[in-house]
């Protein structure tokens, strides 16, 4: 069908060339001729020798009338004159009407005293017919032979943009991508050499939150900057890129595309890990809190065995000291949490806080400051970022000399402010950015969640309720402090009030 279409417009092309060029040259032989014969006409000499009757001088011009073979017969007559004088054959007959110009001699007074005539060969019938036939044929055949040239030169063209596919298999081809991005999970995006899009599946649209009119154009327009812009234009090299994009998790794969050693681009996967990453880490806050009690569990455990040691050996005044001091002891931490600590979810995850830190050699203090005098608007949030730091904590200053983690809750009005600071080696001016990166971290995870998202979470949590995190140092320590807002977190009734505020005071 290329073919065929190539050729027809070649002939057609070459046919109206050759009709045309047969016009212009009729045309222009008889504007020739027609020029020629007003020249004659108005010279001196001719007029003067038409005026006077010189037939032989008339004979001598009308022979440079006749251009070769353009002119069959070239005739002067006029009043002044015995007959007409000829220049050619009289007899015009021919296959055509013969061509005939007429133009007029004037005398110096400008009266008409002659007439000049100029036949020329006929253009119609056979004769001319033919003569378009053959010029139409040869036309045609130039035309076959551009044909085919240009339909190879086509062919070869389209088979190299199309990698060797014919027009049906490219169809069928797109109609095979466009059934399997639409039928997978995963969010599909592909991008030229240039990283511009040339095709998102409707999942990458979603995670991406990408415009009706996308393609073809860059990805640094489409996405703001960030880690994930990053990690879509390949900033960052890695596999299986952990990515916190607004309140989602997104596991980032890109990866090169090349045929026939031709760049073709790159292709990035989006897999949106927030469903799985949120019940890894509920998984890991119940282990947190489960371990917390275990470890309770455990300090009792060797309390009460002490105390029946001491029994067993029978220092009775012993036992009854021990068990006083331990039972003061523990209603003192609890009494403090208590009465500065109105909420009891964050009252409770402090005093399990306590007991996980005891176990693992860390002192857990309260600030003199603390105090929540409202119940939390979302308690799991709040567990979210007061267990994240104190864990971050307690896994900072565990291992130094007389570990302590410090922690002040206090409220500015309905705001929260949480601030979590250790006796730890504290976080150098380098990284206090970078630990807010997706995928930063130096611990493991007891459950197979991917490590450091805590931190990277806890800030996206903070800025979608616009708060603010900040890093700092201790003074006393050395150790690193977080300081954490939470606007609107707290919500009061009647028996609370913001401005009822009683700090803790360290007894």
């Amino acid at each position: 069908m290329l073919q065929l279409c190539v050729f027809a417009v070649s002939v057609a092309v070459g046919a109206s060339l050759v009709v045309f060029r047969s016009g212009e040259g009729s045309r222009e032989l008889r504007q020739r001729q027609l020029f020629e014969a007003s020249s004659v006409a108005t010279s001196k000499v001719f007029r003067s020798d038409v005026a006077a009757g010189d037939t032989a001088g008339l004979n001598a011009l009308l022979q440079g009338v006749r251009i070769g073979e353009a002119a069959r017969l070239v005739e002067v007559t006029g009043s002044a004159l015995v007959a007409p004088v000829q220049s050619g054959t009289p007899n015009i007959s021919g296959p055509g009407a013969p061509d005939v110009i007429r133009v007029p001699v004037k005398s110096t007074q400008g009266v008409v005293i002659a007439t000049l005539t100029i036949v020329g060969p006929g253009s119609n019938g056979r004769s001319e017919v033919l003569r378009l036939t053959i010029d139409v044929a040869e036309a045609a055949f130039l035309a076959l032979i551009i044909a085919i040239f240009g339909t190879l030169s086509v062919t070869r063209w389209l088979r190299r943009r199309t990698f060797g596919l014919e027009l049906d298999e490219v169809t069928d081809l797109i109609q095979e991508q466009q059934a399997t991005l639409s039928g997978i999970r995963e969010g599909v995006v592909g991008l030229d050499p240039d990283d511009k899009v040339r095709f998102a599946n409707a999942e990458a649209q979603r995670l991406l939150h990408l415009p009706r009119r996308h393609l073809h154009r860059p990805i640094s327009v489409l996405v703001s900057a960030g880690r994930l812009l990053q990690a879509l234009s390949g900033d960052i090299d890695g596999k299986d890129l952990l990515v916190v994009s607004e309140d989602r998790v997104l596991v980032v794969n890109r990866v090169p595309v090349s045929l026939e050693e031709r760049d073709l681009g790159h292709v990035v996967t989006l897999y949106d890990r927030t469903e799985s990453e949120s019940l890894l880490r509920e998984l890991d806050g119940t282990l947190s809190l489960t371990e917390a009690l275990r470890a309770q569990a455990h300090d009792f455990s060797n309390r009460i065995h002490t105390v029946i040691g001491l029994v067993e050996l029978g220092e009775y005044s012993e036992a009854v000291r021990f068990a006083t001091q331990l039972q003061g002891h523990d209603r003192e931490f609890a009494d403090r949490v208590g009465s500065g600590v109105r909420d009891p979810v964050l009252g409770a995850l402090l005093v399990a806080k306590s007991a996980l830190g005891r176990e693992q050699g860390v002192e857990l203090r309260i600030g003199e400051s603390t105090f929540v005098g409202g119940r939390v608007v979302e308690a799991l949030d709040l567990v979210t970022v007061v267990g994240n730091l104190i864990d971050n904590a307690i896994d900072a200053a565990k291992g130094s000399n007389a570990a302590w983690v410090e922690v002040s809750v206090e409220m500015d009005g309905a705001d929260l402010i949480i601030r979590v600071a250790d006796s730890g080696p504290g976080v150098a001016e380098s990284d206090r950015d970078a630990i807010f990166v997706d995928g930063f971290t130096t611990k493991s995870s007891r459950t197979g969640a991917r490590r450091g998202l805590g931190l990277a979470v806890l800030r996206q949590l903070v800025y979608k309720r616009s708060g603010g995190v900040e890093v700092g140092t201790d003074r006393r320590s050395g150790g690193a402090v977080f300081t954490v807002r939470l606007p609107g977190a707290l919500e009061f009734d009647s028996e609370m009030s913001p401005e009822d505020e009683s700090p803790v005071r360290a007894g």
